[in-house]
């Protein structure tokens, strides 16, 4: 990349088309390096999409480099789990499938690096003591909650139980 000045290149790209570009970095690297572009192997860019739509996923992936893809998830043997996406388990929780999942994934490890335990204490910390204010909140709440509201509540109850029982189990 130093060689070829790819730097300038690609911020030439970002700066020229960015109204145009959905994910400027990404798409400014493709357009500059698409011919020395080498897929790789799924279990090298694993995320976490393919937990979250695994219902059908192997016969959508059959015949492309996704093929396998369920086997990877079954056996947890990515070698790298690329968190696409706005959901970041370092930032605030959520009360969503999809933070779940990541969240999941990526606790455990990050835990057990010696580097980041001490930043990463206090701040699960607060994520489960905003976890447990929420299930407490919905949780009070849900005997006034009445058809649809009741049925949200309760599945916003369920997803906060799964989140903190990922927090627990770090």
């Amino acid at each position: 990349m130093r060689e070829e000045d790819a730097e300038v290149r690609l911020l030439h790209v970002i700066e020229e088309h960015n109204e145009l570009l959905e994910h400027p970095d990404q798409d400014a690297l493709n357009i500059v390096f698409h011919r020395q572009i080498f897929p790789l192997p799924v279990e090298w860019n694993y995320h976490f999409q393919f937990e979250l739509g695994k219902n059908g996923l192997e016969e959508a992936c059959a015949g492309t480099e996704f093929a396998g893809v369920s086997n990877i998830h079954a056996t947890c043997s990515w070698k790298l789990f690329h968190m696409i996406g706005s959901k970041k388990p370092w930032l605030f929780p959520e009360k969503s499938e999809e933070y779940i999942v990541s969240a999941a994934v990526w606790w455990k490890p990050a835990m057990e690096t010696a580097s980041l335990r001490p930043h990463l204490s206090q701040l699960l910390e607060e994520f489960t003591q905003w976890t447990r204010r929420q299930l407490r909140h919905n949780q009070w709440h849900l005997p006034f909650s009445f058809g649809n509201g009741f049925r949200k509540r309760k599945a916003r109850i369920n997803l906060l139980k799964r989140l903190l029982r990922v927090f627990e189990g770090v």
